[in-house]
């Protein structure tokens, strides 16, 4: 039954019975020695007021230590991928792209913006490499990590900016006595993937205080493109384009300028992989292709080393002062397909074979692939001081964090180079590993090393304070909670001129910098109204010194009509502030395809044609904050004792959300006489036509999602034979409307491949018995529709065993992925790359861990 008055260590055991337990978890199994604890509050994710009871208003989800361990996963990001609350994926380290090696998590599929992370219940900074968006992962050391606490509701009145799609809590472990080392090696079945991890995590008491600090190293080796079946080169029947897989037509295509007709280039033999027909635009084209996949990595090799201290000191019965430092350095390696481009070859050019101007895709395969490495180091300070002052509870902090990444990119062309070497024939691109001095003179002068430096730096300060007012209710006194934080950051995303100019084939970039700072303003009040009933209200300001202020309200309230049912809901409304990024990116140029819709109606064109117009990208420093509302309704039911049932149902709706318009949707709008977002224009000549478009990120577009989340826990007791605990999880998605613009439909993507699966299951079993434990864990993700076919559902089941020995040692062997199950991609859906957002593709995975106790 429900105990109103459990301790938080009781509640925290029982809710990490699972690898994903709930937060409002019953109590059934406190017995009378756990009652006599005493009794003392606590502050729980979701809530700036410190409180006994646990089992409050809002969601909350608990992954354990302990269930950690039982996962044999060796990363955060692994760890919260695995979730389902992660709706629809979130990226990973995938070989060769801009975000570097970083890893991301996305709960309810609103995107990696629009989920909180926090450490130690502060907000991480956003990487710039994610240009100031999100928060990179791979930073967290998972060795330090106590518990990960996932507050399933919209927060911004009580976290600010970017707690749309929920919150994830971090908690490193502070309170740890003794020494740990231990060691990892992992193993999959197929190639590449294969890691190795080890720690040490040292911890005690002293005479005013405690501390504890940790080391942390892991390593993962890269996947090609080769080793996968559904990425290896795939020729097909030889001749149709369309038989292929993971080849390109830019190996030597030539392309005419006036029609867009294709031509297969001459000779097209090794490194090229043949020529194909292939039907474009109503002509009937020739191309000469490329296998990139037999060179193209999937994923990156990852190398990530960590340390963690924490140390407080007991000035006084009321005071402590404590400190706390992170220090990540996480490198990885991609790799890229040799690089490719369009380029002008001129009508006199000897090896041009139609005597008029012509472009030519072509692959610079002597230059060799394009690798990249990129270095991102944090550290993450923090001092401050807690304890009370005349029965108010204080926490007051100084906090200093710097990101700061450099990533150098190999083997790039530049362009202009490109077309000066062929045009003076020291380059020729029919025959690429030529000898002749010359044309290796034209390579080494074509060749660019691309480099990239971000950077975020961050300070921040702030204080809580929570209390009790002499005012009581039927239920006690009113709780409060009070508090003002600030911040200031300072970004910057600097590509190398030569890319910010457009002159490099194979990669592109805009570079970004600007800053800002904020600060916050923040209330709580809890109503203990009945004895069963308590109301919350919370109520957040933000102000931020480039785009404004915001405030951020929210209800809750908790019903126990039963010791065994507790009845929760919620409302808030909620925001997420315009990244620096969004604000401060700088234009860069594209020439678009484009229908001009406008023109053709004023000028009586009935087959509108299409047409590449200049178009300039860029920031926009007029954008408002997103803003969402939301609900959330749930109850949790304990009909038997240790048997317990969860339902949590939400509905998210958020307008104002920043996109960068695609060109095509400003004519759109401009044809439907809707003025264009502020920032963007379409700018025309006396005559009507465009001269060029200014296609910014603006405030466009809405979303609204809602769903429901489903737990079942047990606790059975085996007598000799041990104890078992299962939990299941499982979310679905009842609907998630995306209108991309006021003149578009609303689709709905719940259940789509260009959205996400409609539901998402974990079980969790574990059972100890003596010194063994095993451990059995089950994820399913749902089937999705996808033209041209469907996407099959995708279950994967993992076993650990393990043995705590005598002299105080944990062996532990686990199978990942113990069926071998393959992940269902279709490469005939556009950018099969996309299901590594949600589906692991190592194979089946052996591990073996020994952890040393002393």
């Amino acid at each position: 039954m429900f105990n109103k008055r459990k301790t938080l260590s009781a509640a925290i055991h029982l809710a990490c019975s699972g690898v994903i337990a709930s937060g409002i978890i019953l109590s059934g199994v406190a017995n009378a020695e756990e009652e006599a604890v005493n009794l003392e509050k606590e502050q729980v994710t979701g809530s700036h007021i410190k409180q006994i009871d646990i089992e409050g208003a809002s969601p909350v989800a608990v992954i354990s230590r302990e269930d950690i361990e039982l996962s044999g996963l060796q990363s955060v990001a692994d760890v919260l991928r695995r979730t389902p609350y992660n709706s629809f994926g979130s990226f990973r380290e995938t070989s060769g792209n801009s975000l570097a090696g970083q890893a991301l998590v996305n709960m309810r599929g609103l995107g990696a913006g629009r989920t909180l992370i926090l450490l130690n219940g502060r907000r991480m900074p956003a990487s710039p490499v994610t240009g100031n968006l999100a928060v990179d992962l791979n930073v967290l050391p998972l060795a330090a990590v106590e518990r990960i606490e996932i507050l399933k509701e919209s927060a911004s009145a009580v976290y600010g900016s970017e707690a749309i799609g929920g919150v994830i809590n971090i908690i490193l472990r502070n309170d740890y006595e003794g020494v740990e080392m231990s060691g990892t090696i992992e193993r999959p079945s197929e190639k590449g993937a294969d890691a190795e991890s080890a720690h040490v995590v040292a911890g005690g008491v002293h005479s005013k205080g405690k501390y504890i600090a940790s080391l942390e190293w892991t390593h993962k080796d890269i996947i090609f493109s080769r080793d996968r079946p559904w990425s290896d080169v795939n020729l097909g029947d030889g001749k149709d384009y369309l038989t292929t897989e993971n080849i390109s037509i830019n190996g030597n295509t030539w392309e005419d300028p006036a029609d867009g007709t294709w031509y297969a280039g001459s000779p097209c033999a090794d490194p090229f992989s043949g020529v194909y027909d292939f039907e474009s635009i109503g002509y009937p084209d020739k191309v000469c292709t490329y296998p990139y996949a037999n060179i193209s990595a999937e994923t990156s090799e990852v190398t990530r080393a960590n340390s963690f201290l924490y140390l407080d000191y007991e000035i006084d019965n009321d005071t402590t002062l404590y400190v706390q430092n992170l220090l990540s350095r996480v490198e990885s390696f991609g790799r890229y397909a040799p690089a490719l481009g369009k380029f002008a070859v001129s009508a006199d050019n000897p090896i041009n074979p139609f005597g008029r101007d012509m472009y030519l895709r072509h692959r610079f395969a002597a230059v060799g692939p394009r690798d990249d490495t990129a270095t991102n180091w944090q550290w993450d300070a923090m001092v401050g001081v807690k304890g009370a002052f005349h029965e108010i509870d204080y926490d007051a902090y100084l906090r200093y964090n710097l990101y700061d990444a450099n990533i150098i990119g190999r083997n790039y062309i530049l362009k202009s180079e490109a077309e000066t070497q062929v045009d003076s024939g020291d380059y020729n691109p029919f025959d690429p590993f030529s000898t002749d001095p010359a044309h290796l003179a034209a390579i080494a002068m074509m060749r660019h090393d691309n480099s990239r430096q971000s950077r975020d730096e961050y300070f921040s300060a702030g204080f809580n304070l929570t209390s009790e007012m002499p005012v009581e209710l039927a239920g006690g006194n009113i709780s409060w909670a009070a508090g003002y934080e600030y911040r200031d950051e300072n970004f910057s995303d600097i590509y190398d001129a030569e890319r910010t100019a457009g002159n490099v084939l194979g990669s592109a970039g805009s570079s970004s910098q600007g800053d800002r700072s904020q600060y916050a303003i923040y209330g709580e009040l809890l109503f203990p109204v009945m004895d069963d009933l308590e109301l919350t209200a919370a109520l957040r300001y933000d102000n931020y010194s480039d785009f404004g202020g915001e405030t951020s309200p929210q209800i809750k309230a908790r019903w126990q009509p039963m010791d065994n049912l507790l009845v929760r809901a919620s409302w808030g409304e909620g925001f997420r502030a315009p990244s620096l990024q969004d604000l401060y990116q700088k234009s860069s140029f594209s020439a678009e395809s484009v229908k001009d819709f406008v023109f053709c109606q004023a000028n009586g064109v009935t087959n509108c044609p299409t047409r590449q117009e200049d178009t300039y990208f860029g920031g926009n420093p007029d954008l408002e904050a997103e803003e969402s509302e939301s609900w959330n309704l749930g109850v949790v039911f304990e009909p038997i004792e240790d048997l317990v049932l969860e339902a949590d149902y939400y509905d998210i709706q958020l307008d104002n959300v920043i996109e960068t318009i695609a060109p095509q949707n400003l004519i759109n709008l401009e044809a439907a006489g809707i003025g264009l977002p502020a920032g963007t224009a379409i700018v025309r000549t006396a005559g009507g036509r465009i001269d060029h478009i200014n296609s910014v990120t603006a405030n466009i577009s809405s979303r609204e999602v809602d769903g429901i989340d489903l737990g079942v826990s047990y606790i059975w007791d085996m007598g000799e034979w041990g104890t078992v605990k299962p939990h299941l999880t499982w979310t679905h998605m009842f609907s998630y409307d995306f209108q991309a613009t006021p003149v578009d439909d609303v689709s709905d993507l719940a259940g789509l491949w260009n959205g996400g699966p409609d539901d998402r299951v974990q079980l969790v079993t574990s059972w100890t018995v003596n010194d063994f434990t095993v451990g059995w864990i089950v994820d399913y993700i749902d089937s999705m529709d996808a033209d041209p076919n469907n996407i099959d559902s995708y279950a994967e089941h993992s076993f650990t065993v393990s043995w705590a020995s005598s002299w105080d040692a944990d062996i532990t062997v686990g199978v990942r992925n113990a069926f071998d199950e393959k992940p269902p991609i279709d490469t005939t859906v556009d950018d099969a790359n996309n299901f590594y957002y949600l589906y692991p593709i190592d194979g089946r995975v052996w591990s073996l861990t020994y952890k040393q106790r002393f």
